[in-house]
């Protein structure tokens, strides 16, 4: 993929006082790399999809800083120059006291006059798929859409235009005969229709058709104004993906006010209005706060309230809305009902955490002969565990007893006193924590082992790998056992993950979740290479039983959560733990040094630790399944 647009510095002011015209005022500025292009490229590459952003950037501090950050993340630079003729692109907003727009200024020459090299020029060519933003010049965008020369060079390449505003979404209209594909909201698309020619033959009709399809006064409408907070977000955001869910129930329209002063002289002028078409509800006369939200349905329009009252509306909806009817299960080609046929095992179940063991109890229990095989590779530092699987090994049970143990100390250093309790002489003990967790651990892999026996299900601690539809071959290297084939009628695979690790040279130094909770000697100053809650939590314990921790974020905490929520956990754990943050930044090299200890460079620096602990996902544990002799694909 080939994405030619946008590369731009976003920086965000707002007074953290009343904001005062014509001085300075005390406030935070935020400065983030934007840009539609730029972030549609980065959003391709994180999805690991080949892809070269074609820009241009200003030789000046902010151009040097967005080409180091296509360094940090691996992304291929060489579609973006450098250039004198100007500054790289910048949106500068300032927010009022009470975070709404006061003013904004967008520096964009620097698109205006894109220019590439004949390297860019070939890939997009010889590219499966070329993405354009509305960042780009008429002429420009000309250059990108003309057909490559010659035309059978590339017959299948796809073009897609993505509008990026109401403004500049009408500059594509001169060749909007060559685009397949365009990615505009409602008011993008009206405004691209509305400015196409008298002769629309040469257009692609699909774009008018959608257009005269567009709700004018119809479904659930949201008014707002344009920065107010939070509310109106949510409310806009629950409304669109509702329709985006269920298309043929709901239309939502969001009307926006450029300013709060705009959205509350509206609400003013239209209280006869709201008097005659809201019969007899006097909510809307009261209602003085953003969102604004209503329904239209059956030509009756119902007034539904705020943000809540939105959230409320569509809950009540999908809630009490009847269930689709099932449709059938759906059949793996190689699976086989033959009583005829004659296997070793009706079901091998591979895995033997929660899922796994749940499967294979019940199976046993509907009459099934029944096998577990479970193996447990060593992590790269050599870390293995028993039965159960992650959460009883290396994960929820390990991390909720460290937790607890954090909870003891910090009980002690900050609260014993003002109980009457003296306890300064209370000291921490790694080794005798981690004997501790360790032995209620093997514990409950010995129960498990029993109640496999107790249901009659076979367990092997062996590793299987399919031989082809019907049959596994089982090995154990570590104890030479094997390899062994038996054969089964239905297999389940319930392997879950492991983490994945870090990109930079040295990864092998830094331990995982697989290895913390048993690791013979205490980890002392330690990084945390993560912002998922793995991460969150293993920093959280070890700060609480005293060890020095520093957390390293690549760009938000909590990805998937509520953001109000996971800044709040993060200005927490900085300022009442006395964790320390590393933003917008990621490890380029981690040595070990002669001492044991670990110098870790990032993209903003460098430090020595004990101990680098990566929590930064998880992928799934499929390597040495052999899938495809099974028919089995994984998703892409």
């Amino acid at each position: 993929v080939v994405v030619v647009g946008g590369a731009v510095l976003d920086v965000i002011s707002k007074p953290t006082t009343q904001f005062v015209r014509g001085t300075s005022n005390i406030g935070l500025t935020k400065q983030t790399w934007g840009g539609v292009g730029r972030n549609v490229a980065e959003c391709l590459h994180r999805l690991d999809v080949p892809v070269l952003l074609v820009s241009n950037v200003g030789k000046d501090a902010c151009g040097h800083g967005l080409l180091r950050q296509l360094d940090s993340l691996h992304m291929d630079p060489s579609g973006v120059i450098s250039s004198s003729a100007h500054a790289t692109a910048t949106y500068c907003a300032v927010l009022n006291s009470s975070g709404d727009l006061d003013v904004a200024i967008a520096d964009m020459a620097i698109l205006h006059d894109l220019e590439w090299d004949d390297t860019a020029a070939a890939k997009m060519d010889t590219a499966r798929v070329v993405v354009f933003d509305g960042n780009l010049s008429p002429a420009k965008m000309a250059r990108v859409t003309r057909p490559p020369q010659p035309k059978s060079l590339n017959p299948r390449r796809l073009l897609w235009f993505e509008p990026t505003s109401v403004e500049k979404a009408v500059r594509v209209t001169a060749v909007l005969h060559r685009v397949h594909v365009v990615s505009p909201n409602v008011d993008e698309l009206r405004a691209m229709c509305e400015a196409l020619p008298e002769d629309t033959d040469r257009v692609d009709q699909g774009l008018v058709a959608a257009a005269r399809l567009l709700p004018v006064d119809t479904g659930p409408q949201v008014i707002r104004d344009v920065a107010t907070g939070p509310y109106y977000v949510k409310a806009a955001s629950v409304a669109s993906s509702m329709q985006h869910l269920f298309p043929s129930q709901v239309k939502a329209t969001i009307h926006e006010h450029p300013n709060k002063e705009s959205f509350v002289n509206w609400l003013n002028d239209s209280q006869t209005e709201f008097a005659h078409q809201f019969d007899n509800d006097a909510r809307p006369l009261k209602h003085k706060s953003s969102p604004f939200c209503y329904l239209e349905q059956d030509d009756t329009p119902k007034f539904v309230g705020g943000c809540d009252d939105t959230l409320a509306f569509f809950r009540a909806r999908t809630q009490s809305a009847p269930s689709a009817p099932a449709s059938s299960a759906s059949i793996h080609a190689n699976d086989t009902s033959d009583a005829d046929v004659k296997y070793d095992w009706d079901l091998v179940v591979i895995g033997g955490g929660s899922g796994g063991l749940a499967c294979s109890k019940e199976a046993s229990k509907l009459g099934q002969k029944v096998l577990v095989l479970d193996y447990v590779k060593p992590s790269p530092v050599g870390s293995t565990w028993g039965l159960g699987g992650t959460c009883v090994n290396v994960g929820c049970i390990p991390k909720k007893l460290m937790h607890q143990s954090s909870i003891i100390g910090e009980i002690l250093h900050k609260d014993a006193d003002q109980f009457g309790w003296s306890v300064s002489n209370a000291t921490f003990d790694w080794s005798k924590l981690v004997s501790s967790v360790q032995d209620y651990i093997h514990g409950l892999n010995f129960k498990y082992r029993v109640d496999l026996r107790d249901k009659k299900v076979k367990y092997e601690n062996m590793l299987g790998t399919f031989k082809d539809a019907h049959t596994l071959t089982l090995t154990n290297d570590a104890k030479k056992k094997g390899p062994t084939d038996v054969t089964f009628r239905r297999a389940v695979i319930a392997v879950g993950g492991r983490p994945k690790p870090l990109s930079c040279p040295g990864w092998e130094h830094a331990l995982s979740s697989d290895d913390i909770f048993s690791k013979p000697d205490a980890p002392g100053k330690t990084l945390v290479v993560g912002a998922s809650y793995v991460a969150l939590e293993c920093a959280g314990f070890l700060k609480g039983q005293g060890f020095d921790v520093t957390i390293m974020v690549r760009s938000i905490l909590l990805r998937g959560f509520d953001q109000d929520i996971a800044r709040r956990i993060g200005e927490y754990m900085e300022s009442e733990s006395g964790i320390a943050f590393i933003k917008e930044s990621v490890p380029t090299s981690i040595v070990k040094l002669e001492n044991g200890q670990f110098q870790v460079t990032h993209t903003t620096g460098q430090d020595v630790y004990d101990t680098v602990l990566n929590a930064t996902g998880r992928s799934p544990d499929v390597q040495k399944l052999n899938l495809d002799a099974a028919g089995v694909a994984l998703n892409p």
